[in-house]
């Protein structure tokens, strides 16, 4: 049983690429790089890391848990946060689940935080920037507070400007569970919906590149992607933000940043990906293996 409050609006973005299957509306060509330079130098990083501290100071935010006051919390504290960034509430919507407790009578309800922009020209066309918010075992200030932080600061920048294509900003509930609030999505979605879907991004750990043992010049951002529909998706992403973002580069062939590809996920884009939706995970250094973080899931994630 589930329902889906608030109105569905369709929201955008405009992709530029290069790479196939992943191509660019007609137009804008000349003011792109302007516009992704202007909005780089609104990045604060001061409100990323209040973002980071006050979720983190909320606790375990765990969607299986007997009681759901501390996901509620953050719940919470993320829309009130799109608000205030001057989103409309009918922008913003909660796509609510059931979760069946064992032994219970009463079920868990899972809350995905979805907000969408809409395009200017191609609003059936959509893009999805997606970050977890639920953790277990402490206070996951890095997995993941670092990726909604990353979405929230991204959503501010972009809550006075529209695009050809939609943008919709899904903060997922339950990726510890198995990816449930992922995959509830994903049952949501029409044989349209998925066909417009241009791509996913995930942002899932992006704080702690480096780890004890690590030089400075061994920290670096990973794209992982696992089809080749999802490889030509983060080859758009390279090749955006080398062209088109002062100081930041991402190579192929230099180990600092790679591109690389991790074939079973390893968080909500292995769902898109499972249904033929191109998705790449942007986190941290993970040295070919998710599990090189050793505060991953433990008391020690703080920030």
């Amino acid at each position: 049983m589930s329902d889906f409050d608030g109105i569905r609006s369709d929201l955008g973005i405009w992709l530029k690429s290069e790479c196939p299957n992943i191509q660019s509306p007609q137009g804008n060509e000349k003011s792109h790089p302007t516009i992704l330079k202007d909005l780089q130098k609104q990045v604060d990083k001061t409100r990323l890391k209040k973002h980071v501290m006050e979720l983190a100071a909320i606790g375990e935010r765990a969607t299986y848990s007997i009681d759901t006051a501390k996901i509620d919390q953050a719940r919470d504290y993320i829309m009130h946060t799109l608000f205030k960034s001057g989103y409309p509430r009918r922008a913003v919507c909660l796509q609510k689940f059931n979760l069946e407790r064992i032994g219970s009578h009463s079920p868990i309800v899972g809350s995905n935080i979805i907000l969408r922009i809409p395009g200017k020209k191609l609003p059936e066309k959509r893009v999805i920037l997606g970050a977890h918010y639920d953790c277990v075992h402490g206070p996951g200030a890095n997995d993941n507070a670092t990726g909604v932080a990353a979405l929230l600061e991204t959503a501010r920048i972009l809550a006075k400007h529209t695009f050809d294509y939609t943008i919709e900003f899904v903060f997922f509930t339950g990726e510890e569970l198995d990816y449930v609030g992922s995959k509830f999505y994903i049952k949501q979605l029409s044989d349209a919906d998925k066909k417009n879907i241009v791509g996913v991004f995930i942002a899932d750990m992006l704080g702690n590149n480096q780890l004890p043992g690590e030089s400075a010049e061994e920290e670096d951002l990973d794209l992982y992607f696992n089809s080749a529909d999802s490889k030509a998706l983060a080859c758009s992403a390279k090749h955006t933000i080398e062209s088109n973002l002062a100081g930041v580069d991402i190579v192929i062939s230099n180990p600092l940043i790679r591109l690389l590809e991790l074939m079973g996920g390893n968080s909500d884009n292995k769902e898109f990906e499972s249904i033929g939706i191109p998705a790449v995970l942007f986190i941290e250094d993970s040295n070919f293996g998710l599990d090189k973080n050793p505060y991953m899931n433990s008391s020690n994630d703080i920030p």
